[in-house]
C-alpha cells in the first residue's frame, strides 16, 4: 500500500526513510498506519458504520459541514456521517433510521458542528438536527450526549474539524489517529 506522509513517499510501512526521522516519529507513524488500517473515515456525504475488523470510525474536514455519531456501547457499534451544508438533515434521518433498527437501550449521540459554523455562530442545522432526534427517537431508545469525543481543530489548509472513535473500546482517538505535526521531529542532519 502506497501511502504519502509531509511530501515523503512511503512504498510500505517498514520503509520509514530512517534517515530521516527518529525512533519516536517512526513508532508513531507505524502506530497511525495501525489504526488507519482499522479505520473507516466518512468523507462528505458518507455514512461508515464500524466493523470488527474496522472498529475505528471517524470523518475529517467539518468546515460548513456538521459530523454526526451514534455509539451503541452494550454492542460496540458505531456510525459516523458527514453531513453537508446542504444535506446534513438528509445525512442524520438515514443515519437514525438505519440504527434505530437495530438499537434497544441507550444511544450515546453527538453532533459535531464545523469549524465555519461555530466560527460565525451558524448553529440552526445543529439545532434542527437535535430538535428532530427529540421529535423522533422511539421509547425503546434513550438517548445519551457523548460525553468524551475529542474534537481536533485542522490547521492544515482552512480550518476545519476532525474526529475519531473506536467503538470496540469505547474511547476516542482523535489525537492518535489524526496526530500529523505534533509528532513530527526535525530531519537528521
Amino acid at each position: 500500500m502506497k501511502k504519502y506522509y509531509n511530501d515523503y513517499y512511503i512504498e510500505n510501512k517498514n520503509d520509514l526513510m530512517s534517515d530521516h526521522y527518529d525512533e519516536l516519529v517512526k513508532q508513531r507513524m507505524l502506530e497511525r498506519f495501525v489504526l488507519e488500517d482499522k479505520s473507516s473515515i466518512a468523507h462528505m456525504g458518507e455514512i461508515v458504520t464500524s466493523t470488527k475488523e474496522k472498529p475505528i470510525v471517524g470523518t475529517m474536514g467539518l468546515a460548513t459541514c456538521n459530523g454526526i455519531i451514534f455509539y451503541d456501547r452494550k454492542n460496540k457499534k458505531a456510525w459516523v456521517g458527514h453531513g453537508p451544508a446542504s444535506s446534513s438533515m438528509t445525512t442524520l434521518i438515514t443515519m437514525f433510521n438505519t440504527v434505530k433498527k437495530v438499537v434497544i437501550g441507550d444511544l450515546e449521540y453527538g453532533i459535531i458542528p464545523g469549524w465555519d459554523n461555530i466560527y460565525n455562530h451558524n448553529l440552526k442545522a445543529f439545532d434542527e438536527m437535535l430538535d428532530f432526534l427529540r421529535r423522533n427517537c422511539p421509547k425503546n431508545i434513550r438517548l445519551i450526549p457523548m460525553a468524551d469525543l475529542d474534537i481536533r481543530q485542522d490547521n492544515r489548509a482552512n480550518p476545519s474539524y476532525e474526529f475519531a472513535f473506536n467503538a470496540e473500546t469505547g474511547k476516542s482517538v482523535t489525537y492518535d489517529l489524526f496526530y500529523e505535526d505534533e509528532f513530527i521531529s526535525a530531519k537528521k542532519m
